[in-house]
């Protein structure tokens, strides 16, 4: 899991979040999430806290960035990491417009026959 656990780190214009917002207890997180030896928590800003993952290979990446550029520093990073068969998940796409970034992201990242969307909960599935 990486997240900042600060809340929203950048102000966005085409994000309606503000820097400090969705402040979460990394510490109730995770309680919640139980322990596991293929669970860990790298707390601050991505892709910064995956420094040392450059070989890890993912099956599924699940991106919930809220702003263009962080969904485009995750799309960049996570993307040659992928498994072949891998799905990249991008969350607040598409149409979902108080975060209009990540979708910008997406589009200008991958071919749009790459892209299947589902509107009905604003994601986007990437399969590599």
């Amino acid at each position: 899991c990486f997240d900042t656990w600060d809340g929203m780190t950048e102000d966005d214009p085409l994000c309606h979040h503000r820097p400090g917002e969705w402040k979460a207890d990394l510490g109730k997180f995770k309680a919640v999430m139980g322990s596991s030896a293929n669970l860990q928590f790298h707390q601050g800003v991505f892709p910064g806290t995956a420094a040392g993952l450059e070989d890890c290979k993912f099956a599924v990446a699940y991106c919930d960035l809220d702003t263009y550029q962080s969904t485009l520093d995750a799309l960049r990073w996570f993307w040659p990491r992928l498994e072949k068969g891998g799905r990249l998940v991008i969350d607040d796409t598409p149409g979902w417009t108080p975060c209009a970034g990540t979708e910008k992201a997406v589009k200008e990242f991958f071919a749009p026959e790459q892209i299947m969307e589902f509107p009905e909960v604003y994601a986007t599935v990437v399969t590599k």
